[in-house]
């Protein structure tokens, strides 16, 4: 999208040479800018590079040829070029707007998040209340972490217009400052304002959920849900408020949802795998939906995880060879695809504890300990093998940690009622 919006900024900027080639009789300086950014305009990088380095050496001024050299030295990769042309493109042409707005992209390309949101602010000022141009801005300040910029821009705008997209993202600015009743109102406004636009419904349930209110998240996802009802980002948000109230059937109900209403999603099919223990009544569905996930998902250790995980759930006490043989090769191919995710070398060491083969398993089960030493669960299995194998000192030392661990998770759940594989992705589910 930032490649499009430049692309408009350099047509704009190429209008802005023909103008004035028109109005000063066609002199040679205006008509390589003009050629030069028709030709970058066109992605004809040699030809649009030769005609506004000829510009530069004629007008060492114009900073439209300057900007328009920057953005050919990124793509080129020439990045300490660019930047010397940007940056003289900013001294010549910092009172500009076509300008402050091309250096923005400009910025925004390399992740200057701060630098860029500088320039689209001088840009918004300038543009005669453009809500665009005030939005960008607050969106990169956002992403340059300086929420209150982004607030304070957002504030501005709105003397210059009323948006559903505006006071969510004044929502959102005020919330990441900790100025929580502002931020919530303006949230509250953007679904007024909005009501036809889902992600709005999604942000103020997410609010919720950040400060785990359940049940009002609860209320904002459902109203959401009256105008979205084949919302999977939705489903998800009440899927994880679900479990923040500890109705655990109806979280697992919701992610299914969520998963057939979008298959290719990982995160609903993620958290079913978090509730294995909920899903007795519907574990043939999730078993199917996991199978399905894992088929099209040839390259993503998620899939076959997640079905060797649910087919490990239901196996039970039971040795078949067979399944136990399926299980374990796609345990495997999940660890080939992604050698540090350690549920992966986990569920393996579960799955050699169940066949008896106490040596693999205290080395799956060790691996999974070296990649996570946070998680409780790799510590209580790894205390019971080291106690099968006859290693008591170790045995007693993995006991320990899993004592302690537990209790912090335990401690964690009663302040923020949600465990954190769901708490820290629960932002991140709109496709």
């Amino acid at each position: 999208m930032v490649g499009n919006r430049l692309l408009l900024v350099v047509a704009a900027l190429a209008l802005s040479a023909a103008l004035g080639l028109a109005q000063q009789g066609g002199p040679p300086t205006e008509a390589l800018v003009r050629q030069g950014l028709i030709a970058l305009q066109s992605r004809d990088v040699p030809r649009a590079q030769e005609y506004l380095e000829r510009a530069v050496e004629q007008a060492p001024t114009e900073a439209r040829a300057w900007i328009g050299l920057a953005q050919i030295y990124r793509i080129l990769n020439l990045h300490a070029q660019a930047s010397r042309h940007a940056a003289e493109a900013a001294r010549l042409g910092k009172d500009e707007p076509l300008i402050q707005h091309a250096l923005a992209m400009f910025h925004t390309d390399y992740g200057n998040w701060a630098e860029a949101a500088k320039w689209e602010e001088e840009f918004a000022r300038g543009s005669d209340g453009d809500q665009d141009a005030y939005l960008r801005t607050v969106s990169l300040y956002l992403q340059a972490d300086m929420p209150l910029q982004a607030a304070r821009v957002g504030q501005a705008a709105l003397e210059h217009g009323d948006s559903g997209a505006l006071h969510n993202a004044l929502g959102k600015a005020y919330t990441i400052a900790n100025r929580l009743k502002e931020g919530l109102r303006h949230l509250k406004l953007a679904v007024e304002v909005q009501p036809y636009e889902e992600s709005v419904h999604y942000d103020l349930g997410y609010f919720h959920l950040r400060q785990q209110d359940f049940d009002a998240a609860k209320e904002a996802f459902l109203a959401g849900r009256k105008f979205f009802d084949k919302s999977a980002a939705i489903e998800i948000g009440l899927g994880i408020a679900a479990y923040g109230q500890r109705r655990f059937q109806q979280a697992v109900d919701h992610f299914l949802r969520a998963a057939e209403l979008a298959p290719e999603m990982e995160q609903p099919h993620a958290f079913l795998g978090r509730l294995l223990q909920h899903s007795t009544e519907r574990i043939a569905e999730v078993e199917e939906r996991m199978r399905a996930f894992y088929e099209e998902h040839s390259k993503n250790h998620f899939g076959p995880f997640l079905y060797g995980q649910v087919l490990l759930a239901r196996i039970g006490a039971r040795r078949d060879p067979e399944a136990l043989s399926n299980i374990e090769s796609l345990l495997r191919e999940s660890i080939e695809r992604k050698k540090d995710f350690w549920e992966s070398h986990y569920e393996l060491g579960v799955l050699f504890e169940k066949k008896r083969d106490f040596r693999a398993a205290e080395e799956y089960l060790e691996r999974a300990v070296e990649l996570n030493p946070d998680s409780s669960k790799p510590h209580y299995r790894l205390a019971r093998v080291y106690q099968r194998l006859g290693k008591a000192k170790e045995a007693k030392r993995e006991r320990e940690l899993h004592k302690r661990i537990a209790e912090r998770e335990r401690q964690a759940m009663q302040v923020g009622g949600l465990p954190p594989e769901l708490a820290n992705t629960a932002g991140t589910n709109r496709r």
